[in-house]
């Protein structure tokens, strides 16, 4: 092993991040595919490198299990070099994938899945876990004498739907170009298990309930399984003043009263800010709404205080984006090196790299 290789291998990683940069900016563009030619002509400059690279990440390997520690004037390069190249090498195929998968002209209806009760193992694999995971998240929603009159209990919603919603407002919100991290509230979360599962979507995520006992129950299964950026909190929605800094709404009929639902509405419309993406499940009244507080962009998906028009336009951009979803690790930033423009870029369309 010498610094000559580190040297060669530091330099051959600042041409293919350079390499790597241009690709993330073809990608960028609304519609790839139009730039298909321009994407082979880079990949075939990214392409012959894959040997050599590979071959000096091999003979930097260390001969014990500890990584090289001789001195020299690249040893930090070198260690980190042994450490993250293997995992740059292996991503070369995946990467080449990566980029193909967005050549290809791409349209995906937002919402795919249909609403209905959830049930047990009977209706898949997803149903029957998000059924068991609400069971335990709130033992407190089969008690109906607790919840007041006015509102709801804690009821499930179909899991694969909720998913299928959650990937579309992800693709909506990624269409939008909004800055990260995004902010995400349920609105009446019950035992949180909307909250965790949102989670996957977007870095924060919050809950708001009415009832003590649920928060209680919600907050300790959330720090038990360990779900950064989700926090439940307690309040009255219709006291609630905070609506404009988050990024999506969710909300599932909390209030059984209709007036009071539709004034916890206003309220919301009132404070969210423009573009502002709100999911009503089951909240017939927002199809009443003016046009401009809530436009519908797929039932029952609303965008606030925009125009049919717009949101057409914004539908139709985010249907041409991938359904992966995922969310920025800095540390696996770091340790993908020269790849992560590319595989940033690729995330903002909705497409992540095969397992």
């Amino acid at each position: 092993m010498t610094d000559e290789t580190v040297e060669k291998l530091i330099k051959a990683e600042a041409t293919l991040h350079h390499l790597a940069s241009q690709v993330a900016d073809v990608l960028r563009d609304p519609v790839p595919s139009d730039r298909a030619e321009e994407l082979t002509a880079l990949w075939q400059q990214i392409a012959p490198h894959e040997w050599p690279y590979t071959s000096m990440i091999k003979s930097l390997a260390p001969s014990t299990a500890d990584f090289d520690m001789t001195p020299g004037s690249n040893a930090a390069q070198r260690r980190a070099l042994q450490r993250f190249g293997p995992l740059r090498a292996q991503y070369w195929g995946r990467v080449a994938r990566l980029i193909e998968r967005q050549i290809r002209p791409f349209h995906e209806p937002l919402v795919t899945e249909r609403s209905n009760r959830t049930r047990g193992r009977e209706d898949g694999h997803v149903h029957n876990i998000m059924r068991a995971l609400f069971t335990l998240a709130n033992p407190l929603a089969e008690d109906r004498d607790r919840v007041p009159e006015l509102n709801h209990r804690d009821i499930g919603l179909n899991g694969p739907y909720f998913f299928n919603l959650m990937t579309a407002v992800y693709r909506l919100h990624r269409a939008q170009g909004r800055a990260r991290p995004a902010q995400f509230i349920d609105v009446g979360c019950g035992g949180g298990t909307k909250v965790f599962g949102a989670s996957s979507f977007f870095e924060i995520c919050e809950g708001l309930e009415y009832d003590a006992g649920y928060v209680d129950h919600a907050q300790r299964w959330l720090d038990k399984v360990g779900a950064p950026g989700c926090e439940i909190f307690c309040g009255d929605a219709l006291d609630y003043a905070d609506f404009g800094r988050f990024d999506v709404i969710y909300m599932y009929r909390p209030i059984k009263d209709r007036v009071l639902q539709v004034q916890l509405e206003g309220q919301i419309f009132a404070q969210a800010r423009p573009d502002t993406i709100i999911v009503a499940p089951l909240n017939y009244s927002f199809r009443h709404r003016p046009k401009s507080e809530a436009t519908p962009i797929w039932d029952p998906i609303y965008i606030a205080h925009s125009t049919p028009e717009a949101a057409q336009e914004l539908r139709d951009k985010a249907e041409m984006l991938g359904t992966d979803q995922g969310l920025d690790d800095p540390k696996f930033a770091a340790e993908i090196g020269f790849w992560q423009p590319i595989l940033a870029a690729s995330r903002d369309r909705g497409f992540e790299p095969d397992p």
